[in-house]
Order: C-alpha cells, then structure tokens, then sequence
C-alpha cells in the first residue's frame, strides 16, 4: 500500500521496466495481487453494506469499498505509461492524493461512529478539536508537493520537497489518526466495532509504516521487499479482514428479516 513511493519509483522507471528485473517484478507482483484484493474487497463491503440495516455498519461498509476502489486505482497507476511531462506527472499523483483523502475522511466518520457506541460517548484523543487541523495539515502537504510532482523528474530540489512534505505530513496525519482509532477501539463496548476499529487501525498502522520506510528513497531489492511486498500484503489483507468482520451482522440481519 505504499503508493506514494511506488509511484515516485516510476517515474524514474524509463529503461529498465521489464518483469526481468527483480524490484520491478516484486513490485509488479505485489500490485497485482493487492489491486486485485483491493476490487474483491471493494465488491464484498458493497454487498455486504446492501444488506446491512444499521446506519453506522452500512456506513463502514461503503466507506471501506470507496477506500479500496481508489487503492486500487492508485496503485495500479504504477503502470500507467511514463511520460516526462508536468501535467502528466501531476494527474498520475491524484489517485493517491485522493486515497490520503478518503483514508482521513473515514476515520474521522469512524471514530465519531466508534463514540455514538459509547455509553458515555467519549472524544478519542480529542479528535473533534484535532479533526480539522489534521486536514489543514493533510492538504497543505499536498498543495506543496504539487510543485515537486511537476518538476520531480528534472531538479532534485523538488524531489525533496515532494517527498518531505507529503511522506511528513500524511505520516503525522494517519500517525494521529492510527492513535485515535486505537483509544476508540478501547472505549467500544459493541464487539463488531471494537474489531473493525482495531483491524482499521492496524492496516493503517502498516501504511505509516510504509511512509516512513519511503524517506530511505531507495530501490534495492530488500528494501522493496519490505516497503512494497511486505507492508502492501500485511496492510491490505488486514483491510480485507476488516470489510469481512462485517459479514457476520449482514448474515444476522438477513436472518432476522
């Protein structure tokens, strides 16, 4: 699920991108596999969402699919053909923009589903103060990358700036929000949110982790291995179990119907 350096990868991809080399292969693999994940999960919260009578679970669930359809967009543009060009470079960047986006915009709807839950209906972390500087912090970082994405291919400069602003500001951001799902999961007595709460922050905990492995800015097989292949898996089977912990309540609902 590290998208963000996948994609800065690629657009440094000209001659070499061919399933002979090993980090491309890796990367390749994992894509597929997790776009793939990504669209079955996507399709199983849909129907799983159809069929749910709670608002609050109905809304997890299409929450969820509208995460994974824009994962699975964005990580599949790593494949989108690389064209040294601005405005290219800038438009192959929104889907993982959008991705930073929803993945806040979720857990803020979460976290607030977590405290109607609870008895006494506690602010995580003081999340409903924190909230809206959190997305000042999320879409000031992306409005300064925007020049590092345009110019990322010829000056090493905005390579930095790009990398700093987003990997900084999207790490403090999920790093927050990560630490706000836990303390609602704690504070849920409703069993099925206290585990979609959990799994939702451990999935999110692998892509900060992601994040911050991206700063090494490197291209060596292991270090893909661990910042591609072994976070994306985790983080997106983790995702997938938390759209199927869900399941249970559509069966139970239909049953009761």
């Amino acid at each position: 699920m590290v998208i963000f350096d996948s994609r800065l990868q690629a657009l440094e991809w000209r001659s070499w991108r061919t399933l002979s080399d090993p980090v491309f292969l890796v990367n390749f693999v994992t894509t597929i596999f997790g776009t793939g994940v990504f669209l079955f999960g996507a399709y199983r919260a849909i129907r799983i969402g159809r069929v749910l009578v709670s608002r609050v679970f109905r809304n997890r669930a299409y929450w969820i699919a509208a995460l994974m359809i824009s994962g699975a967009i964005s990580s599949s543009s790593i494949f989108f053909p690389v064209i040294n060009n601005p405005i290219y470079n800038l438009l192959s960047f929104l889907p993982f923009f959008a991705v930073l986006v929803i993945i806040l915009a979720f857990v803020d709807s979460t976290i607030f589903a977590a405290a109607e839950l609870d008895f006494f209906h506690r602010d995580s972390l003081h999340w409903s103060k924190s909230r809206i500087p959190l997305y000042i912090i999320l879409i000031s970082a992306l409005l300064i990358s925007i020049p590092g994405i345009v110019f990322y291919s010829n000056s090493s400069f905005w390579q930095t700036v790009t990398t700093i602003s987003v990997g900084l500001g999207a790490t403090i951001v999920l790093a927050y929000s990560v630490m706000a799902l836990i303390v609602s999961a704690r504070r849920t007595f409703d069993k099925t949110m206290k585990r979609f709460v959990k799994l939702l922050g451990a999935s999110l905990g692998c892509f900060v982790f992601g994040l911050l492995v991206s700063f090494v800015n490197s291209t060596s097989l292991p270090y893909v291995l661990v910042s591609d292949a072994f976070t994306n898996v985790i983080s997106i089977v983790i995702l997938y179990q938390a759209v199927m912990s869900l399941s249970p309540i559509s069966h139970k609902e239909i049953e009761a119907a």
